[in-house]
């Protein structure tokens, strides 16, 4: 990758020019575990909104290096070449965490140290876990929303709500606010972030602007232990991107895993008993602050688990309207599902009043395991907070929500979604919800004989590829003829539109294949095992 860079004058925005090497143009991003991400490299330009005055020039070249490797280590095969050199310290860290070279390296030049008044930064949209690390966040952190700009993809996303929310944040804490707008998410084709440090560059780049020591996230318990793999991982790392301690290092700037200990269900407690709830919204496609649209998969999960945790009711109505949305049986058919935990505890509250309720409450198995450990802090993800501000978060959480048991620390320890039997055993349950939920709502359904495709994903590729190829975002993948080649396979529905694979042990995802195209049409409930469940 060869990196250059200009600003017209102090305040306008920062341009960076990229261009890839050979084979990098068509490189797929992916993270440091292999798990392959639906994205190829585009090369071309971007911006970075500046703040006010601000002169380019007085950035330290460690902090563009840093912020250009969050952008486009996932694409590059060996070296970022910038157009003004580094120290020898972010070099040599990059080279320890990725193997990969960034350069020219001048070794005169001093690391970027931290001055001793600087406080972290929270990448902040607006969600529930963003507003839930508000509370726990140390005195003088600044609030920096990244902005997309508009008209990059076709999303119904809309930031209005997350402003607002920025506003009202910034009032009650006391905290400076900043939203910075970007477009270098256009570098990936499909358009899109790659991995969960994305929205971090702006802290990065401006980090002296700012006085920054460090930026904190709302990742969860589910990202750094690998729930949103299925299966608990007592290695914790970051979301889609891992083992960046030593870049980060180089320029002071370490990652506050402050929300680490808390799954989704966690930081719905937190924003509701630290009083924040009101300004916090998980949909992304409504108007203002408080508006929803009601008819996608975060309006699904988020609202009923958002009254659930404020002890408010929730209407039957309301669980039928969220159920009818469109995109609803796409996100359940990915299954195991990413937030299964979510899932679980939010139908085992309900399962008593709801019916569909009840019949995602059997399908996940909530009505046979104990969830109440997702309630509660997992307090060895304390290790994420750097020391410098570990006691002040331990004492904040403390205030907002209960420790795990050393019984629910085993509970937590033991999660495994995968495994065989429990599959095996839920199949029934999960052929009746689609069944029934296929036949309520008029979804269409695979009929015998119908051709389909099962792509073929193993459990650590699952996000990568199930929920991106699974559901209309696969098309550069679909294109690459070897992949297709090992990972696909042409079967019939048999009858009542059920599917069955050859390769056992892992997870399928099943799209539509009409004559040589390739194409998404119908969802399905994944195939695990040799058998798969009803369509949807």
């Amino acid at each position: 990758m060869q990196v250059s860079w200009r600003q017209e004058r102090p305040g306008a925005p920062i341009e960076f020019t990229v261009g890839a090497d050979t084979g990098e143009e068509y490189r797929l991003a992916h993270d440091f575990q292999g798990r392959r991400w639906l994205r190829m490299f585009r090369p071309g330009g971007f911006m970075v909104e500046s703040p006010d005055g601000f002169d380019a020039g007085t950035i330290h070249p460690d902090l563009v290096g840093a912020a250009m490797i969050l952008i486009l280590d996932p694409f590059t095969v060996e070296r970022i070449e910038l157009e003004r050199p580094v120290s020898r310290a972010l070099a040599d860290g990059y080279f320890a965490a990725t193997g990969k070279r960034i350069g020219p390296v001048d070794n005169t030049i001093e690391p970027r140290r931290a001055s001793p008044t600087a406080a972290p930064a929270l990448s902040y949209s607006g969600g529930y876990d963003s507003v839930a690390a508000l509370s726990l966040m140390p005195p003088g952190t600044t609030l920096m929303h990244f902005e997309r700009t508009p008209g990059l993809t076709r999303s119904q996303s809309n930031s209005k709500a997350a402003l607002e929310s920025l506003a009202e944040a910034g009032r009650r804490y006391g905290f400076r606010t900043v939203s910075i707008e970007s477009d270098f998410a256009r570098l990936a084709e499909p358009v899109g972030a790659v991995h969960g440090l994305f929205t971090g560059v702006p802290a990065i780049l401006y980090a002296d602007h700012y006085d920054l020591d460090g930026i904190g996230f709302g990742h969860l318990l589910d990202s750094y232990y690998g729930l949103l793999d299925g299966r608990f991982e007592d290695d914790p790392a970051y979301p889609g991107f891992r083992d960046l301690d030593p870049v980060l290092a180089a320029v002071d700037m370490p990652v506050l895993g402050i929300t680490g200990g808390l799954t989704e269900v966690g930081t719905a407690i937190v924003a509701q008993r630290a009083g924040d709830i009101d300004i916090a919204q998980g949909c992304i496609r409504g108007g203002s602050l408080g508006e929803t649209c009601m008819n996608c998969p975060k309006c699904f999960r988020k609202i009923p688990l958002s009254r659930l945790v404020a002890g408010e009711e929730v209407e039957a109505e309301l669980v039928d309207q969220l159920f009818a949305g469109a995109g609803v049986d796409r996100e359940l058919a990915v299954y195991p599902n990413d937030l299964e935990i979510t899932y679980m505890w939010v139908s085992r509250q309900l399962a008593g009043k709801h019916r569909w309720m009840r019949l995602l409450a059997r399908m996940t198995g909530a009505t046979r395991r104990n969830t109440d450990w997702a309630t509660r802090n997992f307090t060895p993800a304390l290790e994420l907070v750097p020391e410098k501000y570990r006691e002040g978060v331990a004492q904040r959480l403390a205030k907002v929500i209960d420790p795990m048991s050393p019984a629910d620390e085993r509970r937590a320890r033991r999660w495994n979604v995968h495994r065989r039997s429990r599959l095996a055993r839920l199949a029934p349950a999960r052929h009746r919800f689609w069944r029934e939920y296929s036949r309520a709502f008029d979804r269409p359904r695979l009929k015998p004989g119908n051709r389909v495709v099962l792509l073929q994903v193993g459990q650590r590729e699952r996000i990568g590829l199930a929920e991106r190829t699974g559901f209309g975002r696969g098309r550069n993948v679909a294109r690459d003829a070897k992949w297709r080649s090992r990972n696909r396979e042409v079967v019939k529905a048999g009858p009542g539109g059920v599917v069955r694979g050859r390769s056992p042990g892992v997870t399928m995802v099943v799209a539509s294949y009409r004559g040589s195209k390739f194409g998404v049409e119908v969802a399905v409930v994944p195939a695990i095992g040799d058998g798969c469940s009803q369509t949807t």
